[in-house]
């Protein structure tokens, strides 16, 4: 995960002030596209994790344990992702909130299991994926 953390400090450094923060997130997860077309935007770094446009759905603090659910820009509020991470403190924890209830986009970057969620102001480090499957054999409805 050191290496994600390194991909953020970079892009912060470099970050575009006038984008707005909804903007920031299309255009970097827009650059992952076209890099991985062969496009080659001088942004490699990138290259070597998934960046995906989210929005929290749930957030939850309980027995000494995160665990956050997203769903992708442009799916179906069905298609959760859902992570566990160690405790945030309480004024993390409160942005999280006010951005699920806000439907602030975020960045989730994903390498393997593990993901990085990046909000405007709150980075949240270490998520690893929970599968949340079904595993009964009941038939499912659409």
């Amino acid at each position: 995960m050191e290496d994600v953390r390194t991909v953020f400090a970079a892009r912060r450094r470099f970050a575009l002030p006038t984008l707005s923060w909804p903007r920031r997130i299309r255009w970097l997860v827009n650059c992952q596209s076209l890099a991985d077309a062969g496009f080659g935007l001088g942004y490699a770094p990138v290259n070597r994790f998934d960046l995906r446009e989210v929005s929290l759905t749930s957030v939850a603090q309980r027995e000494g344990q995160l665990t956050v659910a997203v769903v992708e820009a442009g799916h179906r509020q069905s298609d959760v992702l859902t992570f566990v991470a160690t405790p945030l403190t309480n004024d993390r924890l409160l942005a999280l909130e006010e951005w699920r209830q806000l439907r602030t986009p975020m960045v989730l970057v994903l390498h393997g299991a593990d993901a990085v969620l990046e909000g405007p102001t709150v980075v949240v480090t270490d998520l690893h994926r929970v599968d949340t499957r079904r595993t009964d054999s009941a038939p499912r409805h659409s």
